[in-house]
């Protein structure tokens, strides 16, 4: 399963792919794992998406800013 990361980025020639292709379709174990890498990526993005949320800092409002006050 040494493909997996070239097969998900769309980096395999077409003679690989569909030989890689095949052999999803003639083996179960490696489509099973397949499937469980690509909810493994999707789970883990998900997950850094909101640590990352919660870590953002608030956004900032735009606040006009009364010039008549600022000269006196």
């Amino acid at each position: 399963m040494a493909l997996i990361g070239d097969y998900l980025a769309s980096r395999l020639s077409s003679r690989v792919l569909n030989a890689f292709e095949k052999h999803l379709e003639d083996c179960p174990d490696c489509a099973s794992f397949l499937r469980t890498y690509k909810k493994t990526i999707e789970v883990t993005h998900a997950f850094l998406k909101l640590e990352a949320a919660k870590h953002r800092p608030p956004r900032l409002g735009y606040q006009p800013l009364d010039y008549a006050s600022s000269f006196c």
